[in-house]
């Protein structure tokens, strides 16, 4: 969740073994979910780009936050059907779709519940699985779907939509 990224962070995060990257600030709906990112000396990382509207914590933001703002613990039975429209809004139909939904976050706490809710939402879909995952597993899963990506070169910079989660906050360096 940096403010934008210049165009060596390819370059940088191969340096450091890292090979994908996922996208929140400076990075808007103008670009693939996913792409190939390049830096100017060649090195290339895996994207993934997460939506304006919540970004790395839509999951949470949409499902077990409701419940949390209101100083209530969790309701399974109604955050796995605010999950049901979530996900039908967010993911489309049809199985042989991969989809990322994140509940976690910097301004999530943990959920001993999560298991069950997982079960009560699978409960109610239809043809589909929700589970939980690694974000590596993703990646590689993503890959073997889409061999071929764009190639994005550049720094990411670009500012969000207004009234969206994903604005770049101005004179603010990472």
């Amino acid at each position: 969740d940096l403010f934008g990224f210049n165009s060596q962070m390819p370059q940088i995060l191969q340096f450091m073994g890292i090979e994908s990257a996922f996208l929140f600030r400076g990075v808007s709906r103008r670009l693939p979910t996913d792409f190939t990112w390049a830096s100017p000396d060649g090195s290339r990382v895996f994207c993934h780009r997460f939506s304006e509207e919540s970004g790395y914590c839509e999951f949470y933001a949409s499902v077990r936050c409701p419940d949390r703002d209101r100083g209530l613990p969790l309701d399974v039975a109604a955050a796995a059907e605010r999950a049901e429209k979530f996900l039908a809004a967010r993911c489309g139909e049809g199985e042989s779709q991969l989809c990322l939904v994140m509940d976690g976050s910097d301004h999530a706490d943990l959920e001993p519940r999560l298991l069950e809710l997982v079960d009560a939402i699978n409960a109610r879909l239809k043809g589909v699985k929700l589970r939980i995952g690694s974000l590596p597993e993703f990646v590689e899963r993503r890959r073997a779907m889409q061999p071929s990506l764009p190639i994005v070169e550049g720094e990411l910079r670009e500012p969000a939509g207004a009234g969206t989660a994903n604005w770049l906050i101005q004179n603010t360096l990472s």
